[in-house]
């Protein structure tokens, strides 16, 4: 939301260098636990077949395993943030 004549300041060295070392430790981190975890597959559970019932009454149920309440959760979220927007390029 920054206008035609802001500029942006220039990145410190020290600033950058910071940035730099903590990317790439995560990303060495992040490597070493996928590298080093051993994925064994589960081959003792059967596939199960399921019907659309089924996956709509999970999908769209507000019971303990239904997922209506975080999508209603993250659809509010999501227009709080778009009004918020809608606010801040509004004042200039």
């Amino acid at each position: 939301t920054s206008g035609e004549g802001d500029r942006a300041e220039r990145l410190k060295r020290s600033k950058f260098l910071a940035g730099l070392v903590a990317t790439l430790s995560g990303a060495a981190i992040v490597l070493f636990i996928t590298l080093t975890h051993k994925f064994n597959p589960t081959t003792d559970i059967a596939p199960v077949e399921t019907s659309i019932k089924t996956i709509g009454h999970a999908l769209l149920g507000s019971d303990k395993y239904g997922y209506i309440l975080p999508f209603e959760a993250v659809s509010i979220l999501l227009l709080a943030c778009i009004i918020g927007g809608l606010l801040i390029a509004r004042k200039r």
